[in-house]
This record gives structure tokens, C-alpha cells and sequence, in this order.
């Protein structure tokens, strides 16, 4: 049987897979923070017809002769590439320019006791500013920050995950110097579970910091919620309208005075092209990502010999959060519709030499008459 009919049947598979990888691309042009993906072929296996030699004193080397027996697909590579910024003028929409990742989660919250501490009972799972390696298979990774705040305050995403990041401690209010979590466990509190502590913005003498964690070196995560009120030393203080900075950190309006709800939480990868799309704009670790590195929180503090020191920073290393607006698609419709017409000829061209292998064959059987 004619080599070449195998070689063009594997030539319409992966033109086939090519096609499948551009339609997702096109369809997916208006997707939020979608990052568009490219197939590469490699070829396989060759039959040698002479293999090589070298050359002897009274005949010359000569060079392998082989033939191709096909093609298959190399990989489906991400391609990570930033979309451009979208404003949209609403107050919940986050887009990352840069490096990064928001950190989502399905399933139980994860809070802070009263103390501050992680209460570690809820999600079973250790946070921490290195992500030492530990898995949590309800923890997931994206860059739409289409976000909404649900009826108990949670921030989540339009599937209902909710949004990772840090509470803070900071000075409660202007007539107190004792200092609390911004974020705290309440289970008297029947709507979420959470109570908010006001923690003043504007305090200079202790400027506010990520919660301590049950370790010496890095700093639990909490589900963060924007509440519709804010518990000032007992006084219930309305939250007007809350903003969000570059670095994440979350403050409340309260009319006279400003509160510091909490940072959201980043995180990245040694090798982001690496990690596994599951839908809904969502990407999870896999076993060549590497493992998450979750940016250190706002003026994190670990523990040194004994003593508190300043924890060093790497938020160099991520992108700024930029409120009202949305990162686009990266795919580019040029380069995709030009792909699409490369792959659609050579997938007719497949096809062609097909047809020609079966005229050869029909003549092979005419030969006998």
C-alpha cells in the first residue's frame, strides 16, 4: 500500500486540530482576559532506503536516503500575551496590568479568627506568601476581573468563586489605640459568617499590615468581603463607596472616615503557559506550571530570631490592579484568519493527494484486464 496515503491521512488530523484550535481563537475574541492558544506540528517517524555511510578510499560518503512517514501534533501552546485595557466604568471590574493572577475559590471561606490568626479548621489548606507547595484543588487562578459583591458581601466571580486575598490590622478608630482584623470569623453572625473591623487608612503611627499567620514567615489568605456596614468600636458605620489601589489594598468610604478592608491577593508562575484551562475563564496549577507564588501582603511582617521584622517585599514582580476597567482578549483576527487559510490549503491539499494515491491504485488494478 502506497506510503503517502497514511502520511496525507495524519496530514488531515492534525489540519483538523489546527482548525478546531483557530475556531476557539475567533470565537473567543470578545471573551474576557481570554488568552488565545497556537498548534504546532512535528514530524514523525522516517524509513531509511540507505543509510548513511562514510567515505573509503575508493568510494565517496554518501547520505541517508529517507522517507517521511507523517506528521503529528508537537503541542497546543498558550499564548499568555496581555490583552488590551477596557473601561468600564464599574466599580467592581479589576483588570491586572502586568504579571498575575487573582486567586479564586469554590467550597468553604477561609477566615481569620478574632485573634487574627488563620483559622485553618475551615479550609484545611496552608496560604502563605511562597505557596509552599501545598495543593488546594478549590483554589483556582484568573485574570477577569468581572467581579460582583453577592448578598453577604462576598466579592466573587460571575460563577459565585470567592476572591483570595489578605485581611489587615491597623488602629480601629480614632479614640482607640488596641488594633484588630479587618476580616474576623463571627458565627453569631448568620449572614456570611464574617464581621468587618474598621481599621483607620489615615492612621501615620501604625500604618496598617497584612494579619499575621500561625507561622513565623508568611501570611494566611481570606475570602474578602466589601460589607454594606463596617463595626467601628461598636458604632456601625455605613460604607458608602470602596475603592481598590495598584497594589490591591481595598478601602471603604464611611463618610468622615476611611477604612482599610483588606488586599486582594495575586499570585504567579514560574511556567503560566503550563497551566490548565477548566472553563469560565479559569486556570488551575498543574504538575509543570510550577506551584504559585502568591505576592507577600501589605507591609507583611515576619519573624526573625525572635524578633518582628519587615517582610521583603516582591510585589516588583506583579502587575497593578486597575479598577473600572477589564483586560481584553489577545486574539489578533488578522494572524487567525490568515492561519485558518494556511490550514484550510493544506487540509484540501491532504485531501488531494488522497484522491491521487486511489486514481494509482485503480490503475495498479487495471492492469490486469
Amino acid at each position: 500500500m502506497l506510503r503517502s496515503l497514511y502520511s496525507s491521512q495524519a496530514g488531515l488530523g492534525v489540519n483538523s486540530t489546527k482548525l478546531d484550535v483557530i475556531s476557539n481563537n475567533i470565537v473567543n475574541a470578545s471573551t474576557t482576559a481570554f488568552k488565545s492558544s497556537r498548534a504546532r506540528f512535528e514530524d514523525t517517524l522516517y524509513q531509511n532506503s540507505r543509510s548513511a555511510s562514510s567515505p573509503i578510499d575508493t568510494l565517496g560518503g554518501m547520505n541517508a536516503a529517507q522517507v517521511g512517514l507523517g506528521v503529528k501534533v508537537a503541542g497546543i501552546d498558550l499564548m499568555m500575551k496581555q490583552g488590551s485595557m477596557q473601561p468600564t466604568n464599574r466599580n467592581t471590574d479589576f483588570a491586572i496590568d502586568g504579571e498575575g493572577f487573582f486567586m479564586v475559590t469554590k467550597g468553604s471561606s477561609i477566615y481569620t479568627d478574632a485573634d487574627g490568626k488563620s483559622d485553618m479548621n475551615v479550609s484545611n489548606t496552608t496560604f502563605n506568601a511562597t505557596y509552599s507547595g501545598q495543593k488546594n484543588n478549590n483554589v483556582l487562578y484568573t485574570r477577569d476581573g468581572a467581579f460582583i459583591i453577592d448578598d453577604y458581601g462576598n466579592l466573587t466571580t460571575s460563577d459565585g468563586y470567592k476572591v483570595l486575598g489578605y485581611a489587615v490590622t491597623g488602629v480601629c478608630s480614632d479614640g482607640s489605640t488596641a488594633t484588630k482584623s479587618s476580616i474576623v470569623k463571627d458565627d453569631t453572625n448568620k449572614k456570611g459568617g464574617y464581621k468587618v473591623n474598621f481599621v483607620d487608612a489615615n492612621n501615620k503611627d501604625k500604618p496598617v499590615q497584612v494579619v499575621e499567620s500561625t507561622d513565623d514567615t508568611t501570611s494566611s489568605l481570606v475570602t474578602l468581603v466589601i460589607p454594606s456596614e463596617i463595626n467601628d468600636n461598636g458604632t456601625m458605620r455605613k460604607v458608602v463607596s470602596f475603592s481598590v489601589d495598584a497594589d490591591g489594598t481595598v478601602k471603604a468610604n464611611c463618610g468622615e472616615k476611611t477604612a482599610v478592608i483588606g488586599q486582594i491577593a495575586m499570585a504567579k508562575f514560574s511556567n503560566a503557559t503550563g497551566l490548565e484551562k477548566t472553563g469560565s475563564n479559569m486556570y488551575k496549577q498543574s504538575s509543570n506550571s510550577g506551584v504559585a507564588e502568591v505576592r507577600v501582603g501589605l507591609n507583611a511582617k515576619v519573624k526573625s530570631g525572635g524578633d518582628e521584622v519587615a517582610a521583603t517585599s516582591n510585589a516588583a514582580a506583579y502587575g497593578d490592579i486597575l479598577q473600572n476597567n477589564l483586560e481584553m482578549s489577545n486574539v489578533d483576527l488578522a494572524a487567525e484568519f490568515s492561519d485558518m487559510i494556511v490550514a484550510t490549503r493544506a487540509f484540501q491539499a491532504c485531501g488531494k493527494m488522497i484522491t491521487t494515491d486511489d486514481e494509482i491504485l485503480q490503475e495498479i488494478i487495471n492492469l490486469k484486464r
